[in-house]
């Protein structure tokens, strides 16, 4: 087993597989109210995406991230 595993998860993946899921974490942390204001709807898209963005370090966003 533990051959198949190191065949398997070689560094390149082990950085993609960890870039991936730091994305969904951080996409349902932004996806949960009490990560913005109240009143204010945000969709998953809009959270995957700015996460995806903060992951990757080009800042962009799809709401005003300052004022909400």
């Amino acid at each position: 087993m533990k051959k198949f595993t190191s065949a398997f998860m070689t560094p390149f993946r082990m950085i993609i597989f960890s870039y991936i899921v730091s994305m969904l974490i951080f996409s349902v942390l932004l996806w949960l109210p009490v990560s913005h204001n109240p009143g204010v709807e945000l969709g998953y898209l809009d959270s995957l995406f700015t996460s995806v963005s903060a992951v990757s370090v080009t800042g962009l966003t799809v709401i005003n991230v300052r004022k909400r």
